[in-house]
């Protein structure tokens, strides 16, 4: 009997999705989803368990083993160019050099990057899309995309010259989305007409986003929790508590709808589930907001379908607990934007989709919601806006528990993707875990060229 070594599948080694990423995009991985010592060891412990020799049955020999074609192939050129995570566009970006000629290609990937990180598509094309949902919304319109780029432009230029984090600023929108979520807050509709010093404060906080962003990244690499979006919930709380205090109302809720305190209209009751990721980017329109779900599809199905459960739980939740004079803050996607987040990230991010993680997700986002009801009642007196407090505390309460239990699978926060990678890699490593002969011929097994895969 003779042992083989079993090549390892695509995400080991600097590889995603089947092809080459840059080692700067496995360092840049913790500042967004910051792993600790234990997480360190869980993912070498897998890796490991991919790299150990199998033995070959008698019946199998070396050339009777069927060897999967090379990702790019299997999967599709449009697939590894626009889809997921954008592997192949992210390689051949990183085999350019950050000169002059090539240097606005990788401003404008890493800053479309930033720009659906918040909703976590790292995808530069979603991120397009997103830019293109809010310069054709009434509400936040060309200012506010602007206004976004600016943003993640700023701390995209802290991290690379101040934080002497270059590669990793390029590579990973861990260290800028915070940004781009400050420049659209702050400078979105008609914000910057008559206020044009607001560019100010925009510049300096998405500059010390990106320093904020590091080092709570570091803190929290300490207990294994991701970071989220907290830099840029501490920084716009803090300026706009201040905002408030010296130009009080201004800043009024964008949308207006028919608020009666009898009834209930259910039809804009389901169209707030559509309106739910609008309150991210500042969009108020029905079309907006669906171009906005578009984003989601381009980057995973499967991560669409779970934030649009948590938008319609947490839209229920808040027709329970929303009085009738706040309603129009219902129909405006108010109650839906952080349950949507959260059952994102704990139904597909942080763990790999399956049932159980979707009805984790489902308890998530009926937490965010509550949360959201509590905060809104504490924080509204005071001028203070939500912001996004209750999807980073909700999801830190049901990440930080044992992360093993109830049949979940937890996602090592280094290899964080879309979660249809995710469901491939464990299937793969499931695999292994059969007889040596039916694992070979799992791992080498041709994979599917349809997108059927990303349903399944």
């Amino acid at each position: 009997m003779r042992n083989v070594n079993v090549p390892r599948p695509g995400w080991v080694n600097d590889r995603v999705g089947g092809v080459d990423v840059p080692k700067a995009a496995d360092a840049a991985a913790p500042a967004l989803y910051p792993q600790g010592p234990k997480g360190i060891a869980a993912t070498k412990d897998r890796r490991a368990a991919l790299a150990t020799p199998v033995a070959l049955p008698p019946d199998l020999d070396q050339e009777s083993v069927t060897h999967s074609e090379p990702e790019e192939e299997s999967h599709g050129v449009l697939s590894q160019i626009m889809l997921g995570s954008s592997p192949a566009l992210a390689r051949a970006l990183a085999a350019r050099p950050l000169s002059a000629a090539w240097a606005p290609a990788h401003w404008l990937h890493s800053v479309l990057r930033a720009t659906g990180a918040p909703c976590f598509l790292d995808n530069p094309f979603s991120g397009a899309l997103i830019l293109v949902a809010m310069a054709v919304d009434e509400s936040c319109g060309p200012e506010g995309a602007g206004a976004t780029l600016l943003g993640a432009t700023c701390a995209l230029a802290v991290a690379m010259a101040l934080l002497g984090e270059r590669s990793l600023a390029l590579s990973s929108p861990g260290l800028t989305f915070n940004g781009a979520l400050i420049g659209v807050t702050l400078g979105n509709g008609t914000a910057l007409h008559d206020r044009a010093w607001l560019l100010a404060p925009i510049v300096v906080l998405s500059a010390l986003s990106a320093w904020l962003s590091r080092g709570l990244s570091a803190v929290l690499a300490r207990v294994e929790m991701p970071a989220l979006n907290l830099a840029f919930n501490v920084l716009v709380a803090l300026w706009l508590a201040v905002e408030a205090s010296w130009a009080p109302g201004w800043r009024a809720p964008a949308g207006s709808y028919p608020a009666n305190a009898s009834t209930v209209d259910w039809a804009q009751v389901a169209t707030s589930v559509l309106m739910a990721p609008g309150p991210v980017f500042a969009c108020t329109s029905i079309t907006s907001c669906c171009l906005l779900y578009v984003a989601f599809l381009v980057f995973s199905p499967m991560l669409f379908v779970v934030g649009l459960i948590g938008a319609a739980v947490g839209t229920l939740i808040g027709v329970a607990l929303c009085p009738g004079a706040e309603l129009a803050s219902l129909y405006a996607g108010q109650w839906g934007y952080c349950p949507l987040l959260t059952a994102c990230a704990l139904g597909g991010v942080f763990f790999v989709c399956n049932v159980q993680s979707v009805v984790l997700s489902a308890a998530g986002a009926v937490t965010a919601a509550l949360t959201y009801g509590a905060l809104l009642r504490v924080l509204q007196p005071l001028g203070v806006p939500v912001l996004a407090w209750p999807f980073v505390l909700s999801t830190w309460m049901l990440v930080g528990n044992p992360r093993s239990s109830l049949s979940l699978t937890p996602v090592p926060l280094a290899e964080v993707t879309t979660p249809e990678e995710a469901r491939r890699r464990e299937q793969q490593l499931r695999a292994l875990d059969q007889p040596p002969g039916v694992a070979l011929q799992a791992v080498h097994a041709p994979r599917p060229s349809t997108r059927a895969g990303f349903w399944h």
